[in-house]
């Protein structure tokens, strides 16, 4: 992770995860994607035939 700031970004999913752990529960569940750069989004269409810009990497959520 000293490598660069991608490398510690793509690295620090496993921190973020601990320090949430120890905050408090609402009741409410989110999905929410730690990482989050560009080569993780991309075009997609939808059943109607539009496009649409998202997330298509979903292995740290």
């Amino acid at each position: 992770m000293l490598a660069s700031p991608f490398v510690f970004m793509r690295g620090s999913a496993a921190v973020m995860a601990s320090d949430l752990a120890t905050t408090p529960v609402t009741g409410l569940q989110v999905q929410l994607c730690v990482d989050a750069h560009l080569l993780n989004f991309g075009i997609f269409a939808t059943p109607e035939r539009k496009l649409v810009f998202d997330i298509n990497d979903f292995d740290e959520t």
